[in-house]
């Protein structure tokens, strides 16, 4: 269900100190993390990866650790206040 799923989205959002956020921009910047390596898939590997399959599919392991650490680190630091300047 969509609702529900944008729903938990603003509650972890809210949890993580950003009631304010929409959760809807959170879910298109993961969705653009996950889907772009795919979708550009030639473009990319041929200039990032110079054609390296294997490369690209390391890569592309590599992504799903990254993208969840990634998001760990966006929630964790929503909570942190930002020093006064």
């Amino acid at each position: 269900n969509p609702e529900q799923t944008l729903e938990r989205f603003r509650a972890e959002l809210e949890d993580a100190g950003m009631k304010d956020a929409d959760p809807r921009h959170f879910f298109a910047s993961i969705m653009g993390m996950i889907l772009f390596p795919h979708i550009a898939r030639p473009l990319f590997q041929a200039i990032a990866f110079r054609n390296n399959r294997e490369a690209y599919e390391e890569f592309l392991l590599e992504r799903k650790e990254h993208i969840t650490n990634f998001i760990r680190l966006v929630l964790a630091g929503a909570g942190v206040e930002k020093p006064k300047s």
